[in-house]
């Protein structure tokens, strides 16, 4: 399965809204009492991602016939390890990788970050304290993955292009503060989001992995994100890629 990942325009509003409502659903399904299923995104929404300085919006791109048989996928993902081999030639066309089948792992990040729009959380380092968070119904970008346990049977794009997953970095730096170390600059994942009839391939992966060879070329002290605990799926992708918990939000349910 071919998957090119290139610079987001304007033209990808409607697919990245769509992807982005279908995260949603995933949300308002996994904790009602926290999500509505709505549409966070407006076309000027992206518009601005786009505009934004230190703000990078990429997409994941397919072309041609992608067949999900059920029993196929399982045994080969059974003996198939993921391999994303990634042209990094040029940051303004993307990175172009080639994605063996890959099993259960999912996409997704309950995102957070500073001056982000619709943000679920602030993530970043505060002075005085490591994260003073505000619940929105926001960018918390956590999907649960399924595959291997469904036949869609043979998607098809009919050779033409199709927007499969988006990705969105910040890059930021943390705050002058007495009780951490700075300055410190890292590349936070603010939204991830992988088209429900395509995840299980690897696409989340070679997203991931755009990521990090971003935050490289940026010379960050690291990359970072935020995970729903329910997101059990996502999580076990991102600690296969040597992500570690460095704190966890806790809370107490009074009504």
């Amino acid at each position: 399965m071919n998957i090119s990942i290139r610079a987001a325009s304007l033209n990808d509003a409607a697919a990245i809204i769509e992807l982005r409502r279908q995260l949603d659903r995933v949300h308002a399904e996994a904790r009602p009492d926290l999500f509505a299923s709505g549409t966070l995104y407006r076309e000027n929404d992206i518009e601005s991602y786009l505009a934004a300085e230190k703000t990078t919006l990429v997409v994941a791109e397919f072309a041609g016939t992608a067949e999900t048989d059920e029993t196929a996928e399982t045994a080969e993902t059974a003996e198939t390890a993921e391999k994303v081999e990634a042209d990094e030639t040029s940051e303004a066309t993307g990175i172009v990788a080639t994605v063996a089948t890959a099993g259960t792992e999912t996409i997704g990040t309950e995102t957070a970050g500073t001056g982000t729009i619709g943000t679920e959380a602030a993530g970043t380092e505060t002075t005085g304290t490591e994260t003073a968070e505000t619940e929105t119904a926001g960018t918390e970008t956590a999907e649960t993955e399924t595959a291997g346990t469904e036949t869609i049977g043979t998607e098809t794009t009919g050779g033409r292009p199709t927007v499969v997953g988006y990705l969105i970095l910040n890059t930021e730096k943390s705050p002058e503060s007495p009780i951490f170390r700075t300055p410190r600059s890292f590349v936070y994942v603010n939204d991830l989001c992988v088209d429900e009839r395509f995840r299980g391939r690897g696409i989340g992966t070679c997203l991931m992995n755009y990521a990090i060879s971003y935050a490289k070329a940026r010379k960050a002290d690291g990359l970072e994100l935020n995970v729903a605990e329910f997101n059990t799926s996502a999580i076990r992708l991102y600690e296969s890629m040597g992500m570690e918990t460095r704190n966890r939000r806790m809370e107490l349910q009074l009504k």
